[in-house]
C-alpha cells in the first residue's frame, strides 16, 4: 500500500476507473456552458453534452481552484494523516497551479504531514499518464511522498502530446490561436497538428489540410518518435471515437504489444479544445519536434 496520498485536479481525463485502479484522488473544477455553471463531479453535463453545445454556439470557460475549495480539499486528505503529492496541470494553461502551491504553504504549518505539490507541465492524457507512471513508481519502489515528487518532476519533460483539433475556433476563443488564423484555417479546412512544450505551452507543430492527413501525422510521428521506451500510450478524444481507434490500428500495427488507452476528454479540456479533438500521448527522452523529413507521412 502506498504510504502518501496521489492527488491531481480534473484536468488529468483520468477515468473513474483508472482513479480506482491506482489510487488518485481528484480535486473537481467549475466550468460554464452557455452562462450555466457546472462541476466536473457532478455528472450534469459530461464533454459529450458539452460538444453537443459547441456544435450549437454555446459558449465555455473554464475556471480555477478557487482557494476555499483548495483548502477544504487538502485539509481533508491532510486528515487521513499521510502525506500528500498533488500534481496539477500545467501552469501555463491554469491558475491551479498557484492556488494549490499557496494553499500547500499555508496547510504545511500547521499539520505534520506534508502537502508537496507539482506542476505536471502536461495536459490532459499527458498530466494523466504521468499520474500513472509516478503511482506505478511509488508502488515499485516503495517511494515517500517527496521521492514521488522528485520522481515526477524528473519524468514530466519526458511525456509527448501530439494532437489535432477539428475547428480552430474554439482554440481561439481562449486566446491559444489567432483569431485570424482560426477564421482562415476553419474556410480551408485546416487541421493543425500540435504539441506541448518545455514549459507547458500548446505551440503548433504544423499546418495540414484535411482531417486523415492529420491523424496520419501524428501517428507518423509516433512510430518515428517512439523507442521501445513507453509501455503505456493514451489517446483522448472528443466524439471522435472512430478517429481514435483509426490512429491506434496504425500505432498497434507497428507495435502489437503496445498497451493503448483510448480515453474520452474530460469536460475542463473540451471546453477549450472542441468537439473533434485528438490528442496521443507516450513517453519519450525528451520532448523534441520533429522535422518532416525525419518521419513518413503515409
Amino acid at each position: 500500500m502506498r504510504n502518501f496520498i496521489l492527488s491531481a485536479d480534473a484536468g488529468c481525463d483520468l477515468s473513474a476507473e483508472l482513479c480506482k485502479q491506482y489510487d488518485v484522488k481528484v480535486l473537481p473544477l467549475r466550468y460554464l456552458v452557455g452562462g450555466a455553471e457546472y462541476s466536473s463531479d457532478d455528472g450534469k453535463m459530461p464533454a459529450e453534452k458539452i460538444c453537443e453545445r459547441m456544435l450549437a454556439g454555446d459558449k465555455t470557460s473554464t475556471s480555477q481552484a478557487n482557494p476555499e475549495e483548495a483548502e477544504k480539499y487538502l485539509r481533508a486528505l491532510l486528515s487521513q494523516g499521510k502525506d500528500v503529492l498533488h500534481v496539477t496541470m500545467s501552469s501555463a494553461m491554469s491558475g491551479t497551479y498557484e492556488t494549490m502551491r499557496k494553499t500547500a504553504e499555508k496547510l504545511n504549518e500547521e499539520f505534520e504531514n506534508k502537502i508537496y505539490v507539482v506542476d505536471s507541465l502536461c495536459q490532459c492524457g499527458g498530466y494523466g499518464l504521468l499520474l500513472i507512471l509516478v503511482a506505478d513508481k511509488a508502488e515499485e519502489e516503495n517511494l515517500d511522498a517527496e521521492s514521488a515528487k522528485n520522481y515526477a518532476e524528473a519524468t514530466r519533460l519526458h511525456i509527448l502530446h501530439n494532437f489535432s483539433v477539428d475547428s480552430l475556433t474554439y482554440l481561439a476563443r481562449g486566446g491559444r490561436v489567432p483569431s485570424y488564423l482560426a477564421t482562415i484555417g476553419n474556410l480551408i479546412k485546416l487541421k493543425p497538428v500540435l504539441h506541448v512544450d518545455d514549459s507547458g505551452k500548446i505551440v503548433m507543430l504544423k499546418k495540414i489540410i484535411g482531417r486523415r492527413r492529420a491523424l496520419d501525422d501524428i501517428a507518423a510521428r509516433f512510430a518515428a518518435t517512439y523507442n521501445g521506451s513507453s509501455e503505456k500510450v493514451i489517446i483522448c478524444q472528443a466524439v471522435c471515437p472512430d478517429d481514435a481507434e483509426y490512429v491506434k490500428n496504425k500505432i498497434i500495427a507497428l507495435y502489437p504489444d503496445l498497451n493503448v488507452t483510448i480515453l474520452p476528454l474530460g469536460p475542463i479540456i473540451v471546453s477549450h479544445s472542441g468537439p473533434g479533438t485528438l490528442a496521443l500521448f507516450f513517453t519519450r527522452r525528451y520532448r523534441r519536434v520533429l522535422r518532416q523529413s525525419q518521419y513518413n507521412r503515409k
